[in-house]
Formats: C-alpha cells, structure tokens, sequence
C-alpha cells in the first residue's frame, strides 16, 4: 500500500490536471452496480489532458461502470470521444479500446483497496494539414 500512496503522491505532483484542473465529480450518475460508500469516482480536466480517476476503498475486487454524464463534458469543455485509448498512470498498464462518451460507461476492474487514475486520449482522430 505504501508503494501505491507513493505513485499517487507522485502523480499529483507531476500532473497540472491534478493540481490546477478543473475537477468534477461523478458520483451522482452512477447506477447499481456501483457502491457509492466503497467506490468514488471523478473527473480532471487541463488543457488538452483529462484524467478519470476510480477508486475502491472496499476489501475485495470490484468491476464498476462509470458513467459519465453530458453535463460533465459541457462544465469541463470537453468533447465526447467514441474512440479513445487510457493508460494508467499508478501502474502504466494501457486500454487500447474505450470510449469516453455520455452514452456508454467505462468499465474498470479494481483490486481491493485500489484505484486507476486514467490519462484519456482520443485515438483514430486525424491531424489537420495546414
């Protein structure tokens, strides 16, 4: 756990949308299958870069779908990505396939007393010529 708490500390001060972006919680829109008491869920935003963070305080393994609703993308000026790839900032595993949209949740497997903080980025997007 100390090694966890270690990375995360790292990760906050490393990264501006921990520290200076704009933050909005999801906990209001998530359904069911999510403890609202045992997981925590959260949005960050700078610039260009948006961090999903999912926690779980629970002592076992949970899988969770994280809704995230159209009012977070209009508060962070965000907009929804069909196609989009994550990796993991606690421990760099990468998901190549997700999206990040108000019509489909994000599913996350959690270990028990773990969190993912996700550095989401829109995949398959073409760059403009000038």
């Amino acid at each position: 756990m100390r090694l966890f708490y270690q990375r995360l500390l790292t990760v906050a001060r490393d990264n501006k949308a921990v520290s200076e972006g704009k933050m909005y919680d999801l906990e209001y829109a998530q359904s069911d299958n999510f403890n609202k008491h045992e997981q925590f869920a959260y949005l960050r935003k700078q610039d260009d870069e948006v961090l999903l963070f999912v926690l779980n305080f629970d002592d076992r393994a949970v899988d969770v779908d994280v809704r995230v609703p159209e009012e977070a993308f209009r508060y962070l000026e965000q907009p929804e990505w069909q196609n989009a790839s994550a990796e993991d900032l606690l421990t760099g595993k990468k998901h190549k396939q997700m999206s990040l949209c108000s019509s489909e949740p994000v599913h996350i497997s959690l270990p028990a007393w773990k969190g993912v903080i996700l550095r989401i980025e829109e995949t398959g997007k073409k760059k403009r010529q000038s």
